[in-house]
């Protein structure tokens, strides 16, 4: 464990690091989803604080994230910066809710909300299966990545 040379990318990139090695070692955490949904902050709301001048050169197309138009309610606007903005508020202030999409699971997909400032509306809801948020994450963090001109591993 070194020092960071440059936090904006190495943070980023060893999160990255320590969920693929988790995931390509079949590692099985004691609280699974409690890690991952801690990565999903690192990954997400730490770059999105600085994505302003990167995001017009990620792919804009939802769907290459692993996101569809019916993943998402309430909202007019779907596009990939508003979505994106979106998910960062709703880890970012807590506004996330445990869902279950298949019978006799407690928990297998997840509803992020942004809310408006009034404290109570959501001006943007995202359901995505726990799978949909893993490819989602990883593939976001690749593109992220590849815009700061690093290799992702």
């Amino acid at each position: 464990m070194g020092l960071y040379k440059n936090i904006k990318v190495d943070f980023i990139k060893r999160t990255k690091e320590n969920l693929d090695y988790i995931m390509n070692n079949s590692i099985v955490l004691p609280q699974e989803i409690t890690h991952f949904i801690n990565m999903c902050y690192g990954l997400l709301i730490f770059p999105v604080q600085n994505i302003d001048n990167i995001i017009s050169q990620m792919p804009q197309d939802i769907s290459h994230y692993g996101v569809n138009d019916s993943d998402i309610t309430i909202s007019s606007d779907k596009s990939f910066r508003k979505v994106i903005k979106s998910m960062r508020n709703g880890f970012a202030h807590g506004h996330l809710q445990s869902l279950s999409l298949k019978e006799g699971t407690e928990f297998d997909a997840i509803a992020i909300e942004d809310i408006k400032k009034n404290g109570s509306t959501p001006h943007i809801r995202i359901e995505l299966s726990l799978e949909q948020l893993q490819r989602f994450i990883l593939t976001f963090t690749e593109e992220y990545l590849k815009v700061l001109g690093t290799v992702s591993k």
